[in-house]
C-alpha cells in the first residue's frame, strides 16, 4: 500500500534489492538481506504507521510511584494493576515522529536512527517480554518483499483509499486496493493502463431540500413578491418540476422554454411571462398560440411587432437601472432610459398595445441592496408617466441578481430588508383609505433558487508536473486534467475545487487545472494551492447550480454529467405531497439518496451521517 502512495521510494528499494540479488542463482543469502537499509527502513516505518498492535498490555509486579506533586500527591502504580500502553498513539505522536502521517523511512536508517527515542517504537513491545518471533517475521517481511519486487510493481488505483480506512474490530484493515503489474506488463504498456476507466464520468449532486428551502424562504421574507424561476439559469428537469409543484411561475426567454415550462401541465399560461425584449416573430406567434400574454419591451420596433403578430399581448415594459454593482451587468444589452419611456408609451398608444407595467434587471449576482432600492424608485416614475398616458399600470417585475450561496459575498437578508423598504415607500400595500393594492410583483429568480443545490464531481484523468519561475526560485507546479471544464459544465464557476476525500500528509502545490478538451481556452483555474491529487481521485466543486448546465457545450463529443439526488425525509414528504409527484420520482428513482432522521442513506445501507438540521434557513453548505 505504502510502495503504491510513493512510487519514488518503490524505485529507490527496487535498485537496492536487485544488487543484492546474486545474478547467477536468483537468490539472496541471509547475510545480505539484513544489510539492506532501505529495505529494514521501509518495514520499520510500515510497521510504525500500520502497527500490528494498537495498545499492550502489562502486569505491575510491584508498587510504583511514577511522580510526585508538588502539594505532596502521587501517581502510583499498584501491584497486580493491569496498564495499558498506547502504542497507535505513541507512533503518531509528532513528539517521537515528526509529521507522523507521512511516510517517511528514512527516519529508520542508520545515520538516523538514533533520533529515536527509547521506548517510542513498539510494533513488536520492548523488554524482556517483546514478541519472541520478532526477528523471524521481519526474515520473512524482507524475503517475500524483495522477491515479488524483482517481478511486480505496485500501483495505486482509482478507488484506493487515502488515507488508510480501518474497521471497527481491532487491527483489520478494510479493503486495501491497489494493483500489482508484473514486470512484463510494464514494459508491454508502460504502466499506463493500471486501473478501471469505467465509472470516471462527472456527475451533479443535487441537494433537493435546499430548492424547498429556498423557497420557503423567499415566501416569509417577501411574502408580496410572487417568485417566477428563471429558466435560463438551470434548465433541469428536476428543478422545474419541483418548483413547478411548489407553485412557482416561470421567467421564459425563447420558444424552446415556454414549451419545456407547459409541457410540464401545472403552470397556466397566465404564470408566465416572455421576458425577452427582442424575440423573433415566429415566437411571438407561438406565444400568442399556447395563451402567453405578458412580455416585456424595450424598444418601438418590438412595439411594431407586437401589434402585428399578438395585439392582446400584456406589456411590461423594461427599464435601464444602475446595475454596475452586479458582477454580470446587463443594462448595456437591455432596458430603456427613462426619458425614453414617454415616448415608448405613447408608440404603444397609438398601435393600441395595452402597457401593464414595469421590468428591471439589477445585474445577474447583484452585490448592492441599495440597486434594489434605487430601481423600485425608478419604477414608481415609470408607473407615473403610464397614468399620465391613460395607463393604469398594476404589473412590477424587480428582475432577478438575487445571491443562491455564501460565495456570491452578499446577504440574501439585506436584499430582501431593502425590497420590502422600497416596496412599502414606492408601491404600499394599502392606500390612505387603507384599500387593498391590486399590483402584481413579481421576481426573476435564477441563480437564487438552484446555486447551492448543485455540487459537481469531477474526476483527475492525467496530471503531470512542470518547473515554474517564481521570483529566482524554480518551483515545481501540478497540472491536473479534469473531465469537465470551461467548455462544459464549470465555465463562470468561482467556487474552488477540493478533494473528495480528507488527505492529510500530502504535500501542497501550486496548480493549473485544465478541461478535457483540446482548446488552450479550457483552463479552470491557475495557481491553485492544491494537496498532491493523482490520476483517478475526484474535485468537487460546490454551489455549481448557476448558469452551468446551460453553458455547457459537447466541443469535442464530451458528454454532459449525470445527476444524483439527495433527498431528506422531510422534503420527501413535501415532493410526495405534490401533484407532480409521479414524475418527480420518474426522473430522480434510480439515482436517489435518502437523509432520513440525519442517517444518509444509499441503496438500502448507512454510509454516513448528514444533520436533516442543515437546511434550516441561512444555512445552504453542502458537502459530498
Amino acid at each position: 500500500y505504502e510502495l503504491a502512495l510513493n512510487p519514488d521510494i518503490q524505485d529507490l528499494l527496487v535498485a537496492e534489492t536487485k544488487e543484492a540479488f546474486n545474478e547467477n542463482t536468483a537468490d539472496i543469502d541471509y547475510e545480505t538481506l539484513c544489510r539492506l537499509p532501505l529495505l529494514d527502513a521501509v518495514i520499520s516505518e510500515t510497521l510504525r504507521k500500520h502497527t500490528t498492535n494498537v495498545r499492550l498490555d502489562r502486569e505491575a509486579m510491584e508498587d510504583v510511584v511514577l511522580s510526585r506533586g508538588s502539594d505532596g500527591s502521587v501517581i502510583k502504580i499498584e501491584k497486580g494493576m493491569i496498564l495499558e500502553i498506547p502504542v497507535y498513539a505513541i507512533h503518531y505522536n509528532p513528539d517521537y515522529f515528526p509529521d507522523p502521517f507521512a511516510f517517511k523511512p528514512d527516519r529508520f536508517l542508520p545515520e538516523n536512527r538514533h533520533h529515536i527515542k527509547p521506548y517510542t517504537y513498539l510494533p513488536f513491545g520492548t523488554g524482556p517480554r517483546n514478541c519472541i518471533g520478532m526477528r523471524f517475521a521481519i526474515l520473512q517481511m524482507k524475503l517475500t518483499l524483495t522477491n515479488i519486487m524483482q517481478h511486480f510493481k505496485f500501483y495505486r488505483v482509482p478507488n484506493t483509499n487515502v488515507p488508510i480506512q480501518y474497521t471497527a474490530a481491532r487491527n483489520l484493515l478494510l479493503d486495501i486496493r491497489f494493483r500489482i503489474n508484473s514486470e512484463s506488463d510494464i514494459r508491454d504498456d508502460h504502466g499506463v493502463d493500471y486501473h478501471d476507466y469505467s465509472d470516471e464520468r462527472a456527475f451533479f449532486v443535487v441537494d433537493v431540500a435546499d430548492i424547498i428551502d429556498k423557497h420557503t424562504q423567499w415566501t416569509q421574507r417577501l411574502p408580496r413578491v410572487q417568485p417566477y424561476y428563471a429558466v435560463k439559469c438551470n434548465p433541469s428537469p428536476i428543478v422545474l418540476e419541483i418548483l413547478a409543484g411548489l407553485g412557482c411561475g416561470f421567467d421564459c426567454a425563447s420558444r424552446g422554454e415556454l414549451d419545456q415550462v407547459l409541457a410540464l401541465g401545472l403552470t397556466r399560461p397566465e404564470r408566465i411571462i416572455y421576458a425577452n425584449t427582442c424575440k423573433p416573430g415566429s415566437y411571438i406567434s407561438h406565444a400568442r398560440a399556447l395563451g402567453i400574454r405578458h412580455m416585456t419591451f424595450d424598444n418601438s420596433e418590438e412595439l411594431v411587432k407586437m401589434s402585428r403578430l399578438h395585439p392582446d399581448a400584456l406589456l411590461v415594459i423594461r427599464i435601464k437601472v444602475n446595475d454596475k454593482l452586479s458582477r454580470v451587468p446587463l443594462s448595456d444589452k437591455f432596458g430603456a432610459h427613462i426619458y425614453q419611456i414617454p415616448e415608448l408609451l405613447a408608440t404603444a398608444k397609438q398601435l393600441g398595445l395595452s402597457v401593464i407595467g414595469c421590468s428591471f434587471h439589477a445585474g445577474s449576482d447583484c452585490q448592492s441592496a441599495q440597486a434594489y432600492h434605487q430601481a423600485i424608485s425608478d419604477a414608481r416614475l415609470v408607473f407615473d408617466m403610464g397614468s399620465e398616458h391613460g395607463y393604469d399600470m398594476t404589473y412590477l417585475d424587480i428582475g432577478g441578481g438575487f445571491p443562491g450561496s455564501p460565495i456570491s459575498g452578499v446577504c440574501i437578508h439585506e436584499m430582501t430588508d431593502a425590497v420590502n423598504v422600497a416596496l412599502d415607500k414606492h408601491f404600499p400595500a394599502t392606500d390612505s383609505r387603507y384599500n387593498h393594492d391590486n399590483f402584481t410583483i413579481i421576481a426573476e429568480l435564477g441563480r437564487y433558487y438552484v446555486a447551492s443545490a448543485f455540487t459537481l464531481v469531477t474526476n483527475i484523468i492525467a496530471k503531470r508536473w512542470a518547473p515554474v519561475v517564481n521570483d529566482s526560485q524554480h518551483k515545481p507546479e501540478m497540472q491536473y486534467y479534469l473531465n469537465d471544464g470551461n467548455a462544459g459544465s464549470l465555465r463562470g464557476v468561482q467556487s474552488k475545487p477540493q478533494p473528495l476525500m480528507s488527505l492529510p500528509g500530502r504535500p501542497v502545490y501550486p496548480s493549473t487545472l485544465f478541461g478535457p478538451t483540446c482548446s488552450s481556452y479550457d483552463c479552470i483555474r491557475r495557481g491553485v494551492p492544491l494537496t498532491e491529487m493523482f490520476v483517478g481521485e475526484w474535485l468537487y466543486f460546490k454551489h455549481t447550480g448557476a448558469y452551468s448546465l446551460c453553458f455547457r457545450t459537447e466541443f469535442n463529443g464530451f458528454p454532459a454529467p449525470t445527476f444524483e439526488y439527495m433527498v431528506s425525509s422531510r422534503a420527501l414528504e413535501i415532493l410526495q405531497r405534490m401533484s407532480n409527484w409521479r414524475r418527480i420520482s420518474t426522473i430522480i428513482n434510480d439515482n436517489m439518496h435518502y437523509v432520513y432522521n440525519g442517517l444518509l442513506w444509499v441503496d438500502g445501507q448507512q454510509i454516513d451521517e448528514k444533520p436533516d438540521e442543515q437546511h434550516m434557513e441561512g444555512n445552504n453548505e453542502f458537502t459530498p
